[in-house]
């Protein structure tokens, strides 16, 4: 089941295209990168499937229901950007006049959220002493309230020490472990690559790559060789079949297969000291592919 579905979303703000033409399928269960350059639209993208603003044309359908409906948007969970809250309540009062506005929900579920986001030993503390990571662990808390089949996440993590990164990381294994779909946006592709089972990659506003992290763009693993000085003419030789360069003593092949590397070396009596297959990070592939899009784009507009 598809608790996200957009077909041929555009966004306009008179001459300016935000979203231009993008098809989208979220699956039920996953926790869903949705990546993209500054200015790509992934905000207007996330607004519009809050319903914040209304598409200029396209269709979106979120947890079965075609938008603009109520419904849809009351079962989602959301933060966009820096959440906002009452400086002058604590971060427990907060959460219960967000329950309390959100349908009466239950008090016990303030609680829960607070222990869950890691907020429990200062729910007491006004929110105008809270630390940037702590507002933002209050706004996902706020996010969780009512158990919602979906949850949308702009920049989660901003503003969070290593500690509190690696906790929401951790949190956002347990709600897609509980049967929630976390849809989340962010600029921290290390940690999108370690927790994000499918991630989208948005360019000027149209979808340019979607698939694992592992398989996007056209980067692919390479094989980093090293062997001993008085070799490396005959390695250099040997490894010629592949596209190769030689850095800092050591021989970086374009080629995924570590053992076919070391069978040509060993063939040809060069016995290799390192052999390691080197994986592209997420990273690596996001560069490569806003590059390659950029460029596109260049050669387009001249």
């Amino acid at each position: 089941m598809n608790v996200i579905s957009c077909a041929s979303l555009t966004k306009r703000f008179g001459s300016t295209v935000a979203v231009d033409g993008l098809d989208l399928e979220v699956a039920a269960g996953q926790v869903y990168g949705f990546l993209g350059p500054n200015g790509a639209g992934k905000t207007t993208t996330i607004r519009m499937l809050l319903g914040l603003i209304t598409p200029t044309e396209g269709r979106i359908e979120l947890l079965g229901r075609r938008l603009p409906d109520p419904r849809a948007v009351a079962r989602t969970g959301s933060m966009i950007e820096e959440p906002a809250f009452y400086p002058w309540l604590t971060g427990r009062r907060n959460l219960e006049v967000a329950a309390a506005t959100g349908g009466g929900r239950d008090p016990a579920e303030v609680g829960r959220v607070l222990g869950l986001a890691g907020l429990t030993d200062v729910a007491a503390r006004k929110v105008n002493a809270y630390s940037q990571g702590m507002r933002q662990r209050l706004g996902i808390a706020a996010a969780m309230l009512g158990r919602p089949p979906l949850l949308i996440l702009d920049e989660p993590t901003n503003g969070l020490d290593p500690s509190g990164i690696r906790e929401i990381r951790g949190l956002l294994g347990d709600l897609t472990a509980d049967g929630s779909t976390v849809f989340l946006s962010s600029h921290l592709l290390a940690e999108v690559e370690q927790v994000c089972d499918r991630v989208a990659v948005v360019v000027r506003g149209r979808l340019v790559d979607e698939g694992a992290p592992a398989t996007l763009g056209a980067i692919r693993r390479r094989v980093k060789v090293g062997v001993d000085p008085a070799d490396a003419g005959a390695a250099r030789r040997l490894l010629s079949r592949w596209p190769v360069q030689e850095m800092n003593g050591e021989f970086l092949v374009e080629h995924d297969n570590g053992r076919d590397v070391n069978g040509v070396l060993a063939a040809g009596g060069v016995i290799a000291e390192r052999v390691t297959v080197e994986q592209p990070r997420l990273e690596d592939r996001f560069l490569e592919i806003t590059t390659r899009e950029d460029a596109h784009a260049v050669i387009a507009e001249s």
